[in-house]
């Protein structure tokens, strides 16, 4: 029997689930955008959505990315429209991340497609089945960012 490498399986999974996205009608019309800039806009959409602002640390923390590497994806954003940077007055350092109208338009699209994949992939699982997996896979996750290698 062949053995089963954990780590392995998520990388597949992840390899799947981005060819399956990268082959969406919908992600395809938004090749101005990488799937990482596209998670970000759902973020910060989800967040304002709630009454909250979202700043730099907020992304690096929701994505587990180094600042280095989320100061290069939001100029990117930036650049192409996506985002605009605004000051805070209580702390120059720091800017709130915006999503600008045509950001706010993809991330329309993108909320309904992502529904849609969810609602798929969770439909193979019955309810308990589907608890647990979230239970899992949080556990990992509180795991992995426990050993904080970044």
């Amino acid at each position: 029997m062949e053995e089963f490498h954990l780590m392995g399986e998520f990388k597949k999974i992840s390899n799947l689930v981005k060819r399956k996205v990268d082959c969406s009608d919908v992600i395809k019309n938004l090749s101005e955008l990488t799937g990482t800039q596209g998670h970000i806009i759902g973020f910060v959409g989800r967040k304002n959505a709630c009454g909250q602002e979202v700043y730099q640390k907020d992304i690096e923390n929701e994505m587990s990315l180094r600042r280095s590497s989320v100061t290069g994806l939001l100029s990117a954003m930036e650049e192409k429209g996506f985002i605009q940077r605004q000051s805070v007055k209580s702390d120059k350092r720091i800017n709130k991340i915006v999503l600008t109208d045509k950001a706010k338009a993809y991330n329309k699209s993108v909320i309904a497609y992502f529904d849609d994949l969810d609602k798929e992939v969770k439909s193979i699982f019955n309810e308990k089945e589907y608890e647990n997996l979230k239970e899992y896979l949080k556990r990992i996750e509180i795991y992995l960012k426990k050993e904080n290698v970044w």
